[in-house]
């Protein structure tokens, strides 16, 4: 990947870039990096950049063709087969966000251009064809800083940047939540200690307990995100039900039956709505019940078939084909047939626990 970054003030760029994960993609060629300055585009002069507004108002706006002719000059720099985004850091633009940042990851060529004083011409945004982003819901004296946090948020996606690609999958917002809260040595520090289930060795209780963690911090500190990864969530159970429908039909897989009559089809998923799983499909003929469960992790249960009643220590609830169903860790549960049909549902964990 090539970056082009157009400012007035390079000078600032000089240092921010120069180390950490960014400095090494550059030094292992994963990444270049180019700064230019806007003020070498411009015919004025004085090597100005900016001008009054027309139809008046206060502060200097930058002048359209500086900005035109850098992103062309950058732009015929790189490969003639490269896909070249021009993108102008605005507190007008659309919100980065790591879905953006991992889609401008997939770009050959990024042209950058740093915005300053009351803004550019737009016609330069029109012109280049050219997409505007914001880091925040806040105005900053210009677009180096952006571009500073844009480079940084785009290059640690890169393959071969970060040393492993799992560090980047936990970070918070790459699957739409908030990471978890982490620890590392000592065990206590001032009395406050590392979460016991952190030290158990099991690793299905703690991609659980993380991902309870994630849901509640994002719960409380960002609802919005909360509110759209649970709608998100819900919306996976159709193609779920269609992922399960299709294994049945095409590969089979074995059928044990528990002391009740409870038929029990174990059914692997290794990626629903960007989460692992292990998947049990039960069947309750009328009239029967599953034997009390007790499991060690929070596990989703979707009814695909039927009607009937799950009996926990909260009591009873009622339930019909569509529902989902959260089960909390370590509650007692059992699932009845009050309907006329068979009853078939989906006992679902997000780690690579087992659901029986």
């Amino acid at each position: 990947m090539r970056i082009d970054i157009l400012t007035v003030f390079p000078e600032m760029f000089q240092g921010p870039l120069d180390f950490s994960i960014v400095s090494r993609a550059v030094h292992s060629g994963i990444v270049e990096i180019q700064i230019h300055d806007l003020r070498d585009f411009t015919e004025s002069p004085q090597r100005k950049t900016d001008d009054a507004q027309f139809g008046g108002g206060s502060g200097m706006l930058m002048n359209a063709l500086p900005i035109i002719r850098g992103a062309e000059a950058v732009r015929d720099m790189a490969l003639e087969s490269s896909q070249v985004r021009i993108v102008f850091l605005s507190a007008s633009g659309k919100a980065l966000t790591q879905s953006l940042a991992r889609e401008l990851s997939l770009a050959e060529q990024l042209v950058l251009v740093c915005g300053h004083y009351k803004g550019v011409d737009e016609r330069a945004i029109e012109y280049l064809n050219g997409e505007e982003i914001s880091i925040g819901d806040y105005v900053l004296s210009g677009g180096e800083l952006p571009a500073m946090v844009l480079v940084d948020a785009i290059v640690r996606l890169l393959p071969g940047a970060v040393g492993s690609l799992d560090s980047v999958e936990e970070d918070s917002f790459y699957d739409g939540l908030l990471e978890a809260p982490r620890y590392t040595r000592p065990q206590t520090v001032r009395g406050l200690s590392v979460p016991e289930v952190l030290l158990s060795g099991d690793h299905a209780a703690i991609d659980a307990w993380r991902l309870e963690q994630s849901l509640q911090r994002t719960k409380e500190r960002r609802p919005d995100l909360y509110s759209k990864w649970t709608k998100e969530h819900e919306s996976h159970q159709e193609a779920l039900e269609m992922q399960i429908v299709h294994s049945l039909s095409v590969n089979p897989t074995p059928v044990s039956q528990d002391a009740s009559g409870v038929s029990i089809r174990p059914l692997l998923a290794d990626n629903v709505g960007a989460r692992k799983f292990h998947m049990r499909l039960f069947e309750v003929q009328p009239g029967g019940h599953t034997p009390h469960h007790e499991h060690e992790w929070e596990h989703e249960v979707y009814i695909l078939q039927g009607s009937g009643a799950i009996v926990s220590d909260e009591g009873e609830m009622e339930f019909k084909a569509g529902d989902a169903i959260w089960v909390s860790p370590k509650e007692r549960h059992q699932f009845k047939n009050t309907g006329a049909e068979n009853l078939r549902f989906l006992c679902l964990i997000p780690t690579m626990g087992t659901c029986t």
